[in-house]
Order: structure tokens, then C-alpha cells, then sequence
């Protein structure tokens, strides 16, 4: 079997191990402490400050995207060089829907990119805003 034909299902194999990696079913945070689909798409840089996050060391994680999306060029100055951050394109940090949302952006990949003609993870989709947009040095993978 050639890989033309075989390339839906490994596709489709790997969407569903990059889901199954997010879901691990183990977590220390109440369903109560987690801001519901509409207070994420209200949120703004302006009003974040309105919507709680959640507690313990989940809470800790999400403040921790948040802060380096929201202020990248202070959390990561050796990988920035163009005094920018990731909001500049991601508007409310990720959040707000047509404005590079990020949400279920793990999902998409691997993905196909037609400029480096290859599949590319989101990592090198990572690297390639760190890269182009940023005029840095992209993170490491890990």
C-alpha cells in the first residue's frame, strides 16, 4: 500500500493520539474552578482580571500560558527580539474566536504546510512564529 492511500488513517491516528494526550482523565482542579466556553471568549487583556482561573498547581499552569502569551517579550527575552508578543497576533490571548484563537488548536496538527512542503507539528509551527513574527530564537521543543 502506497502512502497516498495510507495517509488518512495515519492522520487520523495522529489527531486522535494528540487528543488522547490531553485527556489523561487525572486531574486536581473541581469542574467548578474551570471558566466556562463563554467567560474564555469574553476574555480580554482589559477584563481578565473579572474571570477567575483555576486553583492548585493547574491554575498555577494556566497563569503561567497565560503570562508568557500575554507578556512574552518579559517571560522569554532570549527568544524574542522584536519587542513583541504572542498577543500582538493571538488577540486576548489565544482566545477570542478569528483572532488566532488557539483553542482546539492541538487537535490540527500534524499538519501539512506548503512552504516548507512537509507535515509539520505544532511545535515547528511554534518555531516558525518565534522564527518570522518574533525575529527570535524558537523555545525548545520539549
Amino acid at each position: 500500500m502506497n502512502l497516498d492511500r495510507r495517509l488518512p488513517a495515519i492522520l487520523a491516528i495522529g489527531a486522535l493520539i494528540l487528543i488522547g494526550a490531553g485527556c489523561t482523565g487525572q486531574s486536581d482542579h473541581s469542574a467548578q474552578s474551570i471558566p466556562t466556553d463563554a467567560a474564555i471568549a469574553a476574555t480580554t487583556p482589559a477584563t481578565a482580571a473579572a474571570h477567575p482561573l483555576p486553583t492548585g498547581s493547574y491554575g498555577s499552569l494556566v497563569r503561567y500560558g497565560r503570562d508568557i502569551i500575554v507578556n512574552t517579550r518579559k517571560a522569554m527575552p532570549h527568544n524574542v527580539v522584536a519587542g513583541m508578543s504572542c498577543e500582538a497576533c493571538h488577540l486576548a490571548g489565544g482566545t477570542k474566536a478569528h483572532g488566532g484563537s488557539f483553542v482546539g488548536i492541538a487537535a490540527t496538527f500534524p499538519q501539512w504546510n506548503k512552504r516548507s512542503k512537509r507535515f509539520i507539528s505544532l511545535q515547528d509551527r511554534l518555531a516558525e512564529c518565534f522564527l518570522y513574527s518574533m525575529n527570535g530564537s524558537p523555545p525548545a521543543y520539549t
